[in-house]
Parts: C-alpha cells; sequence; structure tokens
C-alpha cells in the first residue's frame, strides 16, 4: 500500500487506527516530511496525535514550519547512543502530558 493511500484511509476504519504518536523524519525518499505533518494534522481523526519530528536537520526553517504545523518536539538525530536514549523520555512527556513540548 502507497503511504498516500494509507493516510487516506487512516482514522477511517478499525484496521487503520491512528496511532498514539507519530515518530516522523523530515527527509523521506518520496515524500517531504512537512507534508506528511500537513495531511496528519488534516484529517479530524488525528489531528491531535503528538507528531515528534527526528531529523538530521537543524534549519531553522525546517523548526518554525515543524511548529506552525503542530509537531509536539524536534528532536535532532543524535550522534551519540546516550543522546538517543532521551527520545524514549521525549515520547513518554509527550504520551502523557499530550502538550506541545516543542524544543526548537
Amino acid at each position: 500500500m502507497r503511504f498516500v493511500e494509507y493516510m487516506d484511509k487512516l482514522g477511517k476504519a478499525p484496521e487503520f487506527p491512528c496511532p498514539d504518536v507519530f515518530l516522523l523524519d523530515l527527509n523521506l525518499p518520496k515524500a517531504q516530511g512537512h507534508e506528511v505533518l500537513r495531511m496528519l494534522r488534516s484529517r479530524p481523526e488525528c489531528e491531535y496525535v503528538p507528531v515528534i519530528i527526528m531529523t538530521s536537520s537543524d534549519s531553522p526553517k525546517d523548526h518554525e514550519m515543524a511548529a506552525a504545523l503542530g509537531a509536539c518536539y524536534y528532536f535532532r538525530k543524535p550522534s551519540s547512543l546516550d543522546e538517543f536514549i532521551e527520545l524514549g523520555q521525549i515520547v513518554k512527556n509527550c504520551l502523557t502530558t499530550n502538550k506541545s513540548m516543542f524544543r526548537p
């Protein structure tokens, strides 16, 4: 199934529920992460799903766009295991507080 087809069905049928959280990279092979986030936010069934951006981009423009589209956190891909382990706490916080913790 293509991603666009999946997004079209997301939240509309029991076999395509909205996830509890999205981990999204901005640099995807066949789509731009900002477009994926925009599509997700356009689905009423999924508009409040926490989205954590995990990407190699440190561009201020990417930070601004992610915040404007409702990402709850922007996590730059880490270079060490210790930094990567922080992601677990970020996911937990997004799921338990249901608030934006956006950190540019």
